[in-house]
């Protein structure tokens, strides 16, 4: 297993654009929509006794730009901004992930936004992806902290304004934990747990994590993403 340098990014062999094992289409069987992925050549998976840094807050390494929108690396963070553009943005990983733990810090101005995991490409607009999010809207009837399955299910779990309300009284900046092993899936924001669920035929094996500006108005600031495997 290659080293994890004192920065937090991966030394060595292992590069962010191959972080995870090859994925197969299995998952992808349960839904026409769907987008089948391509095996890609097997790489070291992540380690599961280190954290990796996935936003160094200096450049945009590792992660490519789709759809709408504009980001910049300002002040120690990632701003992203849908500037008027009625087409979503999503800031999204080179890399694809099966089973991991992520820790992120953010704040949302402005706007519907959201973390895609385990997210593809999709095939009906090349600049746009599919897959389930963690819900990050700043309101508290939008389900903050709740999965949705874009261009999908829709919702899978919705919390109440009271679950969310719970959130956003700790404090402006959302702290959160996704943890997604095989069909499970949990978030915790501020330290509420806002979502517990077990899909065993819905979520796709693996995929990218995306950052999500959804709709002219949206802006967002981003401190930090830290992802860890598990076994």
């Amino acid at each position: 297993m290659g080293r994890v340098a004192r920065d937090g990014f991966f030394a060595g062999t292992l590069t962010l654009g191959l972080l995870l094992v090859g994925c197969s289409d299995r998952a992808d069987k349960h839904h026409s929509h769907s987008l089948a992925f391509q095996a890609s050549e097997p790489v070291e998976p992540l380690p599961g006794d280190a954290w990796v840094s996935l936003l160094n807050v200096r450049d945009l390494s590792g992660w490519e730009h789709l759809g709408g929108g504009k980001v910049e690396v300002r002040d120690g963070l990632i701003d992203l901004e849908n500037d008027g553009s009625h087409r979503p943005g999503y800031l999204a990983t080179k890399g694809r992930f099966r089973d991991f733990q992520a820790r992120f810090r953010c704040k949302v101005i402005e706007g519907d936004s959201g973390l895609f995991f385990r997210a593809r490409r999709d095939p009906n607009h090349p600049e746009g992806l599919i897959g389930p999010q963690v819900q990050l809207h700043p309101l508290p009837d939008r389900g903050l902290g709740g999965l949705f399955e874009t261009q999908g299910r829709g919702w899978l779990l919705k919390p109440s304004a009271e679950v969310a309300s719970q959130v956003l009284s700790r404090a402006d900046w959302l702290d959160g934990e996704l943890t997604v092993r095989g069909s499970t899936v949990r978030v915790v924001l501020n330290g509420v747990v806002t979502a517990e669920w077990n899909d065993e035929h819905g979520l796709p094996e693996c995929g990218c994590l995306a950052i999500q500006m959804h709709g002219a108005g949206c802006h967002l600031l981003w401190a930090s993403l830290r992802v860890r495997g598990l076994p």
